[in-house]
Formats: structure tokens, C-alpha cells, sequence
């Protein structure tokens, strides 16, 4: 494996990382595009291609995705054309990596990761001890719903934080950071002797995220059960683990209601008669009545299209799989899992299919599938996963 190579391989590590927008790309909109252009000169000019028979239908299952996605929902053949090069070709060219490729993409996707949450921690640790930190403050250009932020540079927080303060790192959301952990941790394999591992770990867990302790908790139960061969006994540990955690969680929510994390997470897991749980809360009311009006009309099929949805919600904050369905249909996130499912056809293994499952868990809470930080890794890691 070449030196060009490699650089392609990091360079689509960068791209990944920038796809969940870390605050120093917020006003450089055009750094990611910049990105892609460098990797797709990379990988079709300076390296050359191995185009294995077995990737032709999943790159034509990818270009029917692309079609829809970003062929019939467009606006213009000027917006046709940029989707096709930011979003058909780097997902191309990364499921033609090699498997040597894909195993270095992973190690440095999870060491650039954990190196950015580890800075973030320590700074974010000396600022929550007390210690005054520079900073400035500073809004997303596009999500204004989002409020004002403090940037101290290495990380930062919501400039209202309420009773206490969720870390994201440098990322949009305690919610970003955590689901990207909780992914890495399953690909990872939850392995104790790496300290990027303990990193996510802690990080992931500070976020006081409700969905990724869900994840992490989901992704570690699927793993090990997953792992053996033998599923009796993997069950039942996992059931008196289970069985112990919620004993512990009545416990701590019975006795300390005000605590920390009986006021972000436990409280957020009450009955609601409308919502099922009072936590969930990914999209706002006039979402849900608009979503349910489409319901018998063919825009629940085909979809509303990106521009006509972000024209309808721009000032709300909506995520979930609704989101999807509501901007490319029932037809779109059909094609979605097809992708899915031929990828995972080509690499099939247990802890493959694990993996689909969490991020299938995942998705029904943030609908992020095709972020190149979720679909590049993915890609990936299911071909590490096969035994030689």
C-alpha cells in the first residue's frame, strides 16, 4: 500500500469527521467540499481502482439510491450535479477500497475520533473544575434553532445549559458525539485494552445522552450474544446484567429525583400518552401534524423533497426516521435499506449484521445513515469483521 494511498484514506477520515460538523467548519462550508475534490483526484487519477466483480451490484444498488435521492429530488442539474460529487462518488470509491483500505480507515477514523474527544476532556474537565478557559460565543450559520454556543476552542457547550453541563466536544449535539461513540465502540468491540475505547467511553457518557446509553447499552447486548456461538449462556448473563441495571436505575430515581441523571435521563423515560415516553422528543408538533396529514397522499411514497421540507420546519429542530420518510418517502427509505442489505450481503457475518442492527437503532432517532461518518464506516468495518 502506497503513500497516496494512504493520504485517499485519510482524506476520506477527514471528510467523515467534517460530516458531523465540528465548529471550525461551520463558516468553512466549502473546506469539506474541498475534501471530497482532493479524494476523488486521490483514488481515480493517483491510485488505481479495484473494481472486484462482487461490487458491481452494490454499486448499481447505490447509483438506483443516488437517482432518487439526489436525481428526483433535485432542484436543478447544477444541484444534480454537486450531489453527484459529494455524495455518489466518495460512498463509490470507499466501497472500493481494498480490505487493507478499509481496516486503515478504521483505525484512523477511531484514533482521529478519540484524539479530538480526549483534548475536549481534559479541557472540558479543568473548565468544570473551575478554572476560566478563553472563549467566545458563537451561533450555527444555518441551524439558528440551536441558540448561541460557548466556544472555549477545544470543545464546546449551549450557552443556556440549565443544571448542568452536557459535553459534545466540538460537535453540534451531546447527541452527535454520543451515537458516533457508541458505532465506533461496536467496531471497536468494546476491547478495554485500547484507550480510545475508555475514551469513547467517557465521553460517551458525559453527554447524558438518553439515546446513546440506549445505543451503548443495545450495541454491547448485541455484541457478546452475537459473538458466541453458544447463546444460552451469553443471554443469561446479559438478562441478570440487565435485570441488575434497572433494579439500580429504580433505585437512583426513586431515591435521588433530582440527581443529575435522574433529571436528563431517567425523568425522560416516564409513560406519555401521546409520545410513548416523555423523551421522546425529536420533532415538534406542527411536524407531527404535517407527517400525519401526508399519510394517505402520495408525498408519503415519493417524499416532499429536501427544499420544500426545510422551507416547512427551518426554524424547528426535527429528527427522527419521520424526517426521512417526510423528505424522500416510504420509496426512499426502501432504496435506503436495499443499500443497506446489499452491502451487508457482500459481508456477511454475525457481528455484521449487529452492526446493522444498531445502526438501524440509531436511524430511528437520528435519520444520519448516508453522513459519510456513519455510511464510511459501516462500509468498512463489515469486511474487518469477516474471519479470514
Amino acid at each position: 500500500m502506497n503513500f497516496v494511498s494512504k493520504l485517499s484514506v485519510f482524506v476520506a477520515v477527514l471528510i467523515a469527521v467534517f460530516s458531523l460538523e465540528p465548529w471550525f467548519v461551520w463558516s468553512l462550508f466549502y473546506l469539506k467540499v474541498v475534501f471530497i475534490c482532493l479524494f476523488i483526484l486521490l483514488r481515480c487519477v493517483y491510485t488505481k481502482l479495484h473494481v472486484h466483480t462482487s461490487f458491481i451490484f452494490v454499486l448499481y444498488i447505490c447509483f438506483i439510491m443516488w437517482i432518487y435521492l439526489y436525481g428526483y429530488h433535485a432542484t436543478s442539474i447544477v444541484s444534480m450535479f454537486v450531489n453527484f460529487v459529494n455524495k455518489f462518488l466518495p460512498l463509490c470509491l470507499v466501497i472500493t477500497f481494498s480490505r487493507l483500505e478499509k481496516k486503515i480507515f478504521i483505525r484512523f477514523l477511531t484514533n482521529v475520533f478519540s484524539v479530538i474527544v480526549l483534548c475536549s476532556l481534559i479541557c472540558f474537565t479543568i473548565w468544570f473544575l473551575g478554572c476560566s478557559l478563553p472563549s467566545s460565543i458563537i451561533t450555527h450559520p444555518v441551524n439558528l434553532f440551536y441558540g448561541n454556543f460557548i466556544n472555549f476552542y477545544t470543545f464546546v457547550i449551549v450557552d443556556d445549559y440549565g443544571i448542568f453541563t452536557r459535553f459534545q466536544s466540538v460537535f453540534t449535539e451531546p447527541g452527535h458525539l454520543g451515537m458516533i461513540s457508541a458505532i465506533l465502540l461496536y467496531i471497536n468491540k468494546y476491547d478495554l485494552n485500547k484507550w480510545q475505547v475508555w475514551v469513547l467511553i467517557v465521553g460517551l457518557l458525559w453527554s447524558f445522552s438518553l439515546a446513546a446509553y440506549l445505543l451503548l447499552f443495545l450495541g454491547i447486548m448485541i455484541f457478546f450474544v452475537l459473538k458466541s456461538s453458544r447463546l444460552l449462556m451469553p443471554l443469561l448473563r446479559m438478562s441478570f446484567v440487565l435485570s441488575a441495571l434497572i433494579l439500580l436505575c429504580f433505585y437512583i430515581y426513586e431515591y435521588y429525583p433530582n440527581s443529575t441523571v435522574s433529571t436528563l435521563v431517567f425523568s425522560r423515560m416516564e409513560l406519555d400518552s401521546e409520545k410513548g415516553i416523555v423523551g421522546n422528543n425529536r420533532n415538534d408538533i406542527n411536524f407531527i401534524r404535517y407527517y400525519e396529514d401526508i399519510q394517505d397522499k402520495k408525498e408519503y411514497l415519493l417524499g416532499i423533497g429536501i427544499q420544500k421540507y426545510t422551507g416547512l420546519f427551518m426554524s424547528t429542530a426535527n429528527s427522527s426516521y419521520k424526517v426521512f420518510i417526510m423528505q424522500y418517502g416510504l420509496l426512499g427509505i426502501g432504496l435506503l435499506i436495499l443499500f443497506f442489505l446489499s452491502l451487508l450481503r457482500m459481508y456477511y457475518s454475525n457481528l455484521s449484521f449487529g452492526l446493522f442492527l444498531l445502526l438501524s437503532l440509531s436511524f430511528i432517532q437520528r435519520p444520519y445513515a448516508l453522513w459519510e461518518i456513519e455510511s464510511f464506516a459501516f462500509i468498512c468495518a463489515i469486511s474487518l469483521f469477516l474471519k479470514k
